[in-house]
């Protein structure tokens, strides 16, 4: 029986994402090589690479083994993409995108206090509380994903383009830990801090599907080099955990080196 384990996607999802970006790169256009006068010739198709730093934003809440509740949390990551364009038009052009990103949150909780615990006070005299405890959750996920888009370009190089994400998720790892916030108390090894859970986010989701969508401009450094700045948002239409409504939403910063493969 084949296991469809996060292994199995990244061995099996790679080449052919590869491909198909290799297929959308050095595809040409037919009127580009006819000379037709009534279709002038388009751009040549263009490969690249990108790199960008995203801020990312829970949406929905997830829970940890102790049964604490995290409804709101945020923080950063990066993501690297090879990517290629193929112009369908002046103005129209079909991107490919083979992606690797990592998304990092945060997310704090500290209406669960008071709770009762065993905890002892500086005297060592065994103490059930009530002591106010914070808890916080630091959640690591890493995604392959193929994004094919459609790009216009609005004026100059200033385009928009827009299209389905569909990724896999290859690890994760969710840090839970409280903290003792009532002064002379500790827990009973003498600490104020405990890890609750460290270990990969159970039932996690394998597919990752959202909406992508970028604001960019293609500056031409030569007759072949591009690079190309840009804004975008990775909307999440899946959850990260199978049977809950936790999503990360994206928002990124991006640049790419492009080159074109002819006039």
């Amino acid at each position: 029986m084949i296991k469809f384990t996060p292994g199995f996607w990244a061995a099996n999802l790679t080449p052919l994402a590869l491909l198909y970006i290799l297929l959308c790169m050095t595809s040409v256009t037919v009127f580009g090589q006819t000379g037709s006068p009534l279709a002038p010739p388009f751009p040549g198709p263009r490969i690249g690479v990108q790199a960008g730093i995203t801020e990312n934003e829970q949406q929905g809440q997830f829970e940890t083994d102790c049964g604490c509740a995290y409804p709101k949390g945020s923080g950063t990551g990066i993501t690297i993409a090879a990517l290629g364009e193929r112009f369908i038009g002046k103005k129209w052009s079909l991107v490919g995108m083979f992606s690797i990103s990592m998304k990092n949150t945060t997310s704090t909780n500290d209406s669960l206090s008071p709770i009762q615990k065993n905890f002892v006070k500086q005297n060592n005299a065994v103490d059930s509380g009530p002591v106010a405890l914070t808890e916080q959750a630091k959640t690591q996920l890493t995604y392959i994903s193929i994004v094919p888009m459609m790009r216009y370009y609005i004026a100059s190089g200033l385009f928009l383009e827009a299209g389905p994400s569909i990724g896999f998720a290859l690890s994760s790892n969710l840090l839970a830990q409280e903290t003792v916030n009532t002064s002379g108390y500790t827990f009973l090894d003498g600490s104020t801090t405990r890890t609750i859970q460290n270990k990969a986010i159970p039932n996690i989701s394998s597919f990752d599907v959202s909406l992508y969508g970028s604001l960019g401009y293609a500056f031409q450094l030569s007759k072949l080099l591009y690079f190309t700045p840009g804004v975008a948002v990775d909307f999440p239409l899946t959850s990260v955990q199978s049977g809950t409504n936790w999503k990360i939403m994206s928002f990124q910063i991006t640049g790419a080196i492009t080159w074109a493969l002819h006039l």
